[in-house]
């Protein structure tokens, strides 16, 4: 811990995510397991030497298989014995979620001498992670019928509080009967989330959907009110003084549903998400394992901008993190994805972004379905890092800004779907390009997230909505993209990403492709076919005077001896081993300085120290051209 530490703090990290259970195996269920809270102790302590924060994130269903002596009814009569949704209603899982809590955040931590509850390095605490009433898991094959039941006597408790009884609830939706309805016992029915998805309600009649947006807007309170009274909690109870994480799972329909959850969120102190990218991977256990046998086809993300996870729509008012984000293997093209996501987070204002996983305090010694121990991630984090925290690519302004009444989302009404050029025509005639149009928002253009920010609000009229015309920043036809403050440049036909700030520019994706390409103060020509080339200044003065720049190039990875039937992919034949090796870089990069003298070259190892490898240089600092050592991925350049 005490090395991963010091390796994380080295390549700029400055947060890490602690995802794990806690409790005991055996016995008692609320009882924490002493070893690994000792652990997590450490690890606190090790990362807060390092100026590193934790998050702690100690909840998630597919952990917790419920057993018969766990005093929570129904699981032994269903297949399923995770208790998916429980958590929201359920009185003892939630007392045993307390204990847990309480054990974790007010033991006194050995290392550092103080709680967590207290320790100013817990930068957050999340509550739970990817469980929804909105997911399609909330489902009776999940739900045991008695759990279900309980479920519907709430509903009930909420219908009678809304309308006085649930006889009268049911003649406020004209009538609409479920056979499973029980107005005496004060119980109503409830159904599974694929009735709130758009093409269900499609189906459904005007009473049918009169209760199914009450269905909605209950499950909405419920789901809500459980964040609230857990952060409550934990800061009132257990006097802790980090930030609350409620929770960052998908729906089940993203354009009716989505934006009630992130409003369910709202009940914490941050709002997060998870998102993932990779190539077509299909085995028998390809959702999570990289196997021999399996087949697979790489996928580059500079192709593909309408598929990544950097796509999200943030809550006004609150920090937006994606707690887990990663491109998954067995994808060759993965070496774009911490420029990507530093990049566009940096552009669009993303508060926090947690690579999923670390495999182990050193290089990875083999492929890993989530892998960031590895070259092509984390070797790209030194100059991608920087350029994140120290905000290098300006935030934008905000391209939409979508003011969604509450009423409608429960009404099933939604929050808009992703349409090219959003902007209705009517609309677009009267705005100029880059002009705003007020009014609602019905569809959202997935490129503007590449634009610039796109914020939600609740609030009581969508009168209140705006969104810019994005011709001038989109054109489809060419396949390009142009960002709000002009920093980012994104040619999705060619495959390539341009960064070009006063203190980090570079470009990623298809480097052969692209050819020479010259950007304000730095010129890059690669032989590589895929990866990442950037010049940052590290002493915080533009590139043009700094007196210490580094560059970093980042092709591809593989492990040694890894063999696919038809060489970039295909049928995995040999799953290789360790070490990971990276593509030898063939690239020459131009710098264009003022001032300083001529500048001194040192080539670095993967660990960034220096090598004893001469590098090719010609020219001076008004036109210094840099041949980079095949065998480094770091160089600096001194003044």
């Amino acid at each position: 811990m005490d090395y991963l530490a010091r390796r994380l703090a080295k390549v700029g990290v400055n947060i890490v995510r602690f995802h794990g259970p806690l409790f005991r195996r055996t016995g008692d269920p609320a009882q924490i397991d002493p070893q690994g809270l000792d652990r997590l102790h450490y690890l606190v302590a090790a990362l807060k030497r390092e100026g590193i924060y934790t998050t702690v994130s100690f909840y998630f269903p597919l952990w917790f298989d419920i057993k018969p002596n766990y005093g929570i009814p129904g699981f032994e009569a269903i297949k399923n014995k995770r208790p998916f949704a429980l958590l929201f209603f359920e009185p003892r899982l939630q007392e045993i979620y307390r204990s847990w809590a309480r054990s974790i955040f007010t033991s006194k931590n050995p290392y550092t001498g103080l709680p967590l509850a207290k320790e100013p390095a817990v930068a957050a605490i999340e509550l739970q992670n990817e469980d929804s009433f909105f997911f399609w898991t909330f489902s009776k094959r999940n739900v045991p019928p008695v759990q279900w039941r309980r479920l519907e006597a709430l509903f009930g408790k909420w219908l009678t509080r809304r309308y006085g009884s649930v006889a009268k609830a049911i003649a406020a939706w004209d009538g609409y009967r479920d056979r499973a309805d029980d107005p005496a016992a004060g119980r109503a029915a409830l159904y599974p989330v694929y009735e709130l998805t758009t093409a269900a309600v499609k189906r459904a009649n005007a009473a049918r959907r009169k209760r199914l947006t009450d269905e909605t807007h209950f499950l909405t309170d419920v789901q809500r009110g459980f964040y609230a009274n857990a952060a409550g909690y934990l800061h009132r109870d257990l006097g802790c003084q980090s930030l609350i994480v409620p929770g960052n799972w998908h729906v089940a329909d993203p354009a009716k549903l989505d934006a009630l959850e992130r409003y369910t969120y709202t009940a914490g102190d941050i709002i997060d998400r998870h998102g993932y990218f990779g190539g077509e991977h299909k085995g028998p256990a390809a959702s999570y394992s990289v196997r021999v046998g399996d087949t697979f086809r790489n996928r580059a993300a500079v192709t593909a901008p309408e598929a990544l996870p950097l796509q999200f729509s943030q809550v006004a008012g609150y920090p937006q993190i994606i707690s887990e984000i990663g491109w998954t293997n067995p994808n060759l093209y993965r070496s774009d994805f911490a420029f990507l996501t530093a990049a566009y987070g940096s552009l669009q204002g993303l508060d926090g972004s947690f690579a999923f996983a670390i495999g182990s305090a050193f290089w990875d010694q083999s492929m890993q379905k989530f892998a960031a121990s590895s070259p092509a991630v984390l070797g790209a984090f030194p100059a991608t890092a920087l350029l994140y925290r120290r905000g290098d690519v300006a935030e934008a302004g905000g391209v939409v800004h979508q003011v969604l009444k509450l009423d409608d989302l429960y009404a099933l009404k939604g929050s808009g779907a992703f349409a090219a050029q959003a902007l209705d025509k009517l609309r677009q005639r009267d705005v100029p390009p880059g002009g705003a149009a007020k009014g609602p928002v019905s569809q959202i253009d997935p490129l503007a997230f590449y634009v610039g920010r796109v914020v939600r609000e609740f609030g009581k009229s969508s009168a209140g909505s705006t969104q810019i015309n994005l011709a001038k920043y989109i054109d489809r036809q060419q396949k390009t993209i142009r960002s709000l403050t002009g920093e980012l440049t994104w040619d999705y036909g060619k495959g390539l990403v341009q960064v070009n700030t006063p203190r980090s520019q570079g470009i990623a994706g298809y480097l052969s492709r692209a050819g020479k390409v010259s950007l304000s103060n730095v010129a890059i020509a690669a032989k590589n076919e895929y990866g990442h080339v950037m010049v940052i200044a590290l002493d915080d003065q533009p590139i043009a005077k700094s007196k210490k720049l580094l560059i970093q190039a980042i092709t591809v990875e593989r492990p040694y001896g890894f063999r696919a039937s038809n060489g970039k992919d295909g049928r995995i034949e040999d799953l290789g081993r360790g070490p990971l090796g990276m593509e030898r870089i063939a690239a020459t990069v131009t710098l264009k300085l003022t001032g300083g003298g001529q500048p001194r070259l040192t080539a670095l190892d993967e660990h960034g120290y220096p090598r004893q490898t001469k590098v090719a240089v010609r020219g001076d600092a008004g036109a210094l051209t840099i041949t980079l050592a095949a065998d480094s991925p770091y160089h600096i350049v001194q003044r």
